[in-house]
């Protein structure tokens, strides 16, 4: 007899892997059917749960051996439910395999009456950096998160015949970052220092646009005066009613400490200890422990392998975690998607994603918990090329294919948990095999998209300068690898060529450089934003998704002018966004995007709540509406039959309901569960703008830019007379028109354009700005090479976002007549202001 479920089994089995079983191993091709199977769980939670056997009619037993089973998930023919009734019945142990949308498959995704959604990455849900989120984020990924304490600015550390301890500088130094911990006044220890060091320090700590309510980061400007008498680093200070003292500047900073378990020269559990021993989320750094002390330069020679995630007390997107936080997990902890319309999502598939031939025996396993060969599966990407690259009758391509990976390489100790992938490598290599006989272009795009590229060549998760500044208060450089291989080893090389593919040579008869260190560095900024897909099933196990081509975050991306190799800059030749006619999205060429069920466009940025709340006022099409019919393409019976993409053949004259009362539209209600994005046409913007308006979010303590008031970039909010609070003016939720379509809005409500000190039942939303009627300057810094940032400066001195502010180093390259620019060691020319000590502050017309 035996213990646990047992089913009547057919004849019919077949031996599989015979060699390593001995023919002991049977696979039943045609499934079962025995009224017990219903009895069994579908998840085994347990390994010591019971057991399932099958009896052969002979009266002989068979042990039921779990075997993976993946789903043909193919371009023409995705998964129908995208993998939703695999999740259900699994109890999420199998994620969702509906394929993000993306460049390979956008044409051949489908409509499902009831599937699965691709995990958001891009999540605009905030969490708060403080104890509990991070104890969550151990607890959901095991790994080791902590505010980091016990940092001093006095070292405490002190060596043998050691005279004085070290310390941070002081405050008062140029371009230093200094950290301020808020305290009650009444345990202010105030620093007796020089008036005009108390004048300077406190002008910094008063600027309130930080609003993390434990400290303040302020940057000592060049300019900017001290007292050189005071030297000490340690100071507390009384400003208004808040006492500031002066700590480490990574003091209270989170990083994910994970790495440092495994090689932490005193053993991981100096690191494991705080969450696992005191489920704390702080790790205090032993800088004058009494028996176990830490100099302070340790933790500063160190910390640069720790990934840094913010502030204690910092909120932050949910999509700005790095990539070990971001998992499912998280995902799913933080984000309900319960109330979110599953009823029409498009469901996409991926190129040569076919299901296993279980009767095949298991020749090859995959990397899981659960391997179930003899074979070690670090080989299994090496036998299957090689079987291929034999056995495969088209030999042409093979070869090909073989030549041009020789040629764009990725290596594999580039890539995390790389060692036993076979699928992640395989799937790069198909690229090759996809495009051996087509354009070198398609193949240049899929590898610059593609997870194990962006690893290897660090370009992943890279973001602009602007953004580090404006969120993390740290200037950065976009990373410049990849901009510089995809030149000199993928596609032109060092050396500039003619027609005939001979070498260009100039007057002297020496070669021309195609490239130097200026194009790399302006083109590295066209490389920031990329990043990983969500875990999804039907794909070999990891954290990661590295088979999907990535997806770009917008804003991670840089938003400032790139010159090219040629003299001019990426986007010459596309017409200016301000010259695109009013209503484009009525006119001939006008495309489309259809998103299913959901109005959250993809190649635009929304708030996730407009999905979910039932008060979202939406661009609904009337029925009679000729864009609403070409969108629909309805049959004969007048169901629609939505297209992945529409666009119209001709322009449209005649406009109806609300598509003759606005400027532009982002996404458009076709049918009850039916919406489509509009896609611009591509555009550009330019930097330097003339007759420039304020436009502010939500609330006036929000930081405010300039707007091109010819552009369709920010909403309408009205005043009525004797109010400060506006009312805003949209036809839907998101909407964007130009200034004076908003003024004309104001006056018919006999209402006027206000500096408002906030928008009345609106979203908290710090993206979505709106015009105000102040002037607006645009100026320039210019340093000693040339190069150039853009500087906002609202005349009402409103505080603004930081990327554009005069601290910002955003620089690029801009072509100077006769290289003839304002340089400060001449006093700018007299035309502009010197500011710090090299860098011209310019006006701009």
């Amino acid at each position: 007899s035996v213990t646990g479920y047992v089913l009547d089994l057919p004849n019919t089995l077949i031996p599989i892997d015979e060699k390593a079983t001995n023919g002991e191993e049977l696979t039943l091709p045609d499934g079962l059917d025995d009224s017990k199977c219903v009895l069994i769980p579908v998840v085994r939670e347990t390994l010591s749960d019971e057991p399932i056997f099958g009896k052969l009619p002979d009266g002989s037993y068979l042990q039921f051996d779990p075997r993976l089973d993946f789903k043909s998930n193919t371009l023409d023919s995705p998964i129908p439910d995208g993998g939703k009734s695999i999740e259900f019945v699994s109890a999420g142990k199998s994620y969702c395999t509906n394929v993000p949308r993306n460049f390979l498959n956008e044409d051949t995704c489908v409509v499902s009456s009831n599937a699965c959604k691709p995990s958001s990455t891009s999540s605009d849900i905030e969490i708060l950096l403080e104890d509990d989120t991070l104890i969550s984020l151990y607890n959901l990924t095991s790994r080791y998160v902590y505010s980091i304490q016990g940092l001093n600015v006095v070292d405490q550390y002190m060596d043998m015949g050691q005279e004085f301890p070290e310390k941070l500088p002081h405050p008062c130094t140029a371009s230093l970052r200094s950290r301020w911990f808020r305290k009650e006044v009444s345990e202010c220890m105030v620093t007796d220092i020089y008036s005009d060091t108390n004048e300077t320090l406190s002008e910094l700590l008063s600027d309130d646009s930080d609003e993390n309510p434990y400290m303040r980061d302020i940057y000592f400007p060049e300019t900017a005066q001290c007292n050189a008498t005071d030297t000490d680093p340690a100071i507390e200070i009384i400003v208004g009613e808040t006492c500031w003292e002066r700590v480490h500047h990574d003091y209270l900073s989170i990083y994910d400490m994970t790495y440092w378990v495994t090689r932490h020269p005193g053993l991981g559990y100096h690191i494991t200890k705080w969450a696992e021993d005191f489920g704390s989320a702080n790790l205090i750094f032993p800088n004058g422990h009494p028996v176990n002390n830490h100099p302070m330069y340790r933790w500063q020679d160190n910390k640069h392998k720790f990934s840094y995630i913010g502030r204690y007390g910092d909120t932050m997107k949910l999509r700005d975690l790095p990539n070990d936080l971001r998992t499912e997990d998280v995902n799913g902890f933080y984000q309900d998607d319960g109330d979110i319309d599953t009823s029409g999502v498009l469901v996409c598939g991926s190129p040569e994603e076919v299901e296993n031939d279980k009767s095949l025996g298991t020749v090859f396993d995959i990397s899981n918990h659960f391997q179930t060969t003899y074979w070690n599966p670090s080989n299994n990407k090496k036998s299957v090329w090689l079987m291929t690259a034999l056995d495969a009758p088209d030999q042409l391509r093979q070869r090909v294919a073989w030549g041009l990976a020789q040629i764009l390489v990725v290596v594999q100790s580039a890539i995390r948990q790389a060692e036993d992938r076979a699928e992640w490598f395989l799937s790069f290599y198909d690229i090759f095999l996809r495009n051996a006989f087509g354009n070198y272009r398609d193949i240049l795009k899929e590898i610059s998209y593609n997870p194990l590229m962006a690893e290897n060549l660090s370009f992943l998760d890279s973001k602009s300068s602007a953004y580090v500044w404006e969120h993390s208060r740290v200037k950065a450089q976009a990373d410049e690898n990849f901009a510089r291989e995809i030149m000199q080893l993928f596609s032109m090389g060092l050396n500039r060529l003619n027609m005939d593919g001979s070498e260009e040579l100039n007057e002297d008869g020496d070669t021309t450089l195609a490239y130097t260190n200026d194009d790399i560095m302006s083109l590295s900024r066209a490389w920031t934003g990329f990043r990983l897909q969500s875990r999804r099933g039907n794909i070999e196990y990891g954290h990661y998704n590295r088979i999907d081509p990535m997806k770009i975050e917008p804003s991670w991306r840089d938003k400032f002018p790139k010159s090219d190799t040629t003299g001019g800059y990426i986007g010459d030749y596309y017409p200016l966004c301000e010259d695109l006619p009013d209503k484009a999205f009525l006119n001939e060429g006008a495309t489309y995007r259809f998103l299913g069920s959901s109005n959250l466009p993809e190649l635009m940025e929304d708030p996730n709540v407009y999905e979910t709340d039932e008060t979202t006022v939406r661009a609904v099409l009337d029925q009679g509406s000729v864009l609403r019919e070409q969108l629909c393409n309805p049959d004969e019976s007048g169901t629609c039959r939505f297209l992945n993409t529409v666009t119209l053949s001709s322009s449209i004259d005649t406009c109806v309901g609300v598509e003759c009362n606005v400027n532009s539209i982002r996404v458009v209600q076709v049918d009850q569960r039916a919406f489509y994005e509009y896609v611009r046409a591509p555009c550009v913007n330019q930097a330097f703008f003339n007759g420039a308006k304020k436009i502010n979010p939500v609330k006036s303590i929000y930081r405010a830019m300039c707007g091109n008031p010819n552009l369709i970039e920010a909403s309408g909010a009205c005043c009525s007379f004797g109010k400060t609070t506006a009312d805003q003016v949209s036809r839907y939720d998101g909407e964007r028109l130009p200034y004076e379509s908003a003024k004309e809005r104001c006056n018919d409500e006999s209402q006027f354009l206000c500096n408002f000190s906030e928008v009345n039942d609106y979203y908290n939303e710090k993206d979505l700005f709106f015009w105000t009627p102040s002037d607006c300057q645009i100026r320039m810094k210019i340093n000693g090479a040339g190069m150039v940032t853009v500087v906002h400066q609202p005349y009402d001195g409103s505080t603004r976002v930081y990327h554009l502010d005069e601290d910002n180093e955003n620089w690029f390259k801009v072509y100077w007549k006769d290289d003839s620019y304002p340089k400060a060691a001449n006093g700018c020319d007299g035309l502009c202001d010197v500011i710090d000590g090299n860098t011209c502050l310019c006006g701009t017309s």
